[in-house]
């Protein structure tokens, strides 16, 4: 018996996932910085110790901050955002990382001293610019997508539908993604089939009854028919 929602995001474990996460950006900026430090040769069991122990936490640490988020947090639009925010945030820690490696870098036998962002650093943190600004529109994208739905749902018209195939695609986050195969009947009736992606640890039945909305004007657009299957 308890008087709160069990399901409820613990605070506790919310802050334990963050700084999972924050530790796992300073190894990533550890394994960038053990990548480029000029190592004297009695210095190299310190530089295995770097290199190694750096990577093995990112990934340890990686693993962690995703077991550790509350579960309910683990919906479509959340491990959309952070299958590109994420890698995006690794790339740039360990481009960090190489930056600071290099203005550690001595001077070479010209009395110049190696650029600190070099080509190497300069294209990680492309890429990871790149990932968060997918990450930006994918989750304005998905609010849009929200206002769109409600929409439908409001106006739209409204019809039941059947489940006709299941199966799984591949995992975000560990999570479970799918392919469902929806097939109803339009206002005019017309038989048509409809397949959505979703990523949710219970995926519909095969025969499962779901509801389904559309635009009547345009019922063969797929972005503009929504699926219901509680």
């Amino acid at each position: 018996m308890s008087t709160v929602d069990p399901s409820l995001p613990r605070p506790g474990r919310v802050v334990l996932s963050v700084v999972l996460f924050v530790l796992d950006l300073v190894a990533g900026a550890v394994t960038g910085w053990a990548w480029t430090v000029d190592w004297s040769p009695h210095e190299v069991v310190a530089r295995s110790v770097a290199t190694l122990g750096g990577q093995g936490l990112l990934m340890v640490l990686f693993i962690a901050s995703g077991f550790a988020l509350p579960r309910r947090w683990l919906n479509a639009a959340f491990t959309r955002l952070l299958g590109w925010a994420v890698p995006g945030l690794l790339v740039l820690a360990v481009a960090s990382g190489i930056a600071v490696g290099r203005a550690q870098l001595p001077a070479g036998a010209s009395g110049q001293r190696p650029a600190v962002f070099g080509p190497t650093v300069l294209l990680m943190s492309a890429v990871g610019a790149v990932l968060l600004g997918t990450a930006v529109a994918v989750h304005f994208g998905g609010r849009r997508r929200a206002v769109v739905e409600k929409e439908i749902m409001r106006a739209g018209t409204h019809t039941v539908g059947q489940v006709t195939d299941t199966y799984q695609t591949g995992s975000v986050n560990d999570v479970p993604r799918w392919r469902v195969v929806v097939r109803f009947v339009d206002s005019a009736g017309t038989t048509r089939w409809v397949t959505k992606r979703i990523i949710t640890w219970e995926p519909p039945r095969t025969g499962q009854r779901v509801q389904v909305y559309y635009d009547p004007t345009r019922p063969d657009a797929r972005r503009l028919i929504f699926v219901r299957y509680e």
